[in-house]
């Protein structure tokens, strides 16, 4: 495993080969700006799976574990990276990264299908990921309702753990590691 910075990263996530695919789980609270880094930085190559656009389609616009719109977004993010896994498609999953478990069956199911693996956490001060909460619920988007509004810390936290649980106890898993500071500079 190599701890690379965001500059080696994006270098090393356009030189992928296709003999070898690269799988690349970005991780990080809500709000941190997992997308806004997915933007920014040249993943063109990729196909993005975002859990979020997934749950979206189906109705599903908070942040709660609950309902039939849940397991049907599982179901389909799982037959999408099972479908692009076949066919040795590079592959960007934007999520939380706030299940230990679904994270590590990523990674280990991506090498099983030959992919080098990375993880890039993304992170942000709380009180940016609050007010990008706020903007996200006055532009329609989805958001963390008021009485939900602990899971942004808690995913915050969640996601720093597992990434950091992640390659310390199964370094086997991934190839290259990568922590981004998404702080906004005023």
């Amino acid at each position: 495993m190599k701890t690379v910075n965001i500059k080696e990263f994006n270098i090393l996530a356009y030189n992928y080969s296709s003999d070898t695919p690269l799988f690349i789980a970005i991780l990080g609270g809500i709000a941190t700006g997992k997308s806004h880094v997915i933007r920014t930085h040249d993943f063109s190559s990729y196909v993005v799976v975002d859990f979020d656009d997934i749950m979206m389609k189906y109705g599903f616009n908070d942040y709660t574990k609950s309902g039939p719109q849940w397991t049907k977004a599982m179901e389909e993010t799982d037959t999408l990276m099972s479908s692009l896994k076949k066919k040795k498609v590079p592959i960007v999953s934007q999520g939380t990264g706030g299940s230990y478990k679904w994270l590590k069956y990523r990674l280990e199911d991506s090498r099983a299908h030959g992919y080098r693996t990375a993880m890039l956490h993304i992170h942000a001060p709380l009180d940016q990921a609050y007010s990008q909460n706020m903007r996200r619920r006055m532009n329609g988007q989805h958001y963390v309702q008021d009485h939900h509004l602990h899971l942004i810390e808690t995913s915050a936290m969640r996601a720093k753990c597992n990434f950091n649980v992640l390659y310390r106890e199964e370094p086997q898993l991934v190839d290259y590691i990568c922590e981004y500071d998404n702080t906004i500079k005023n």
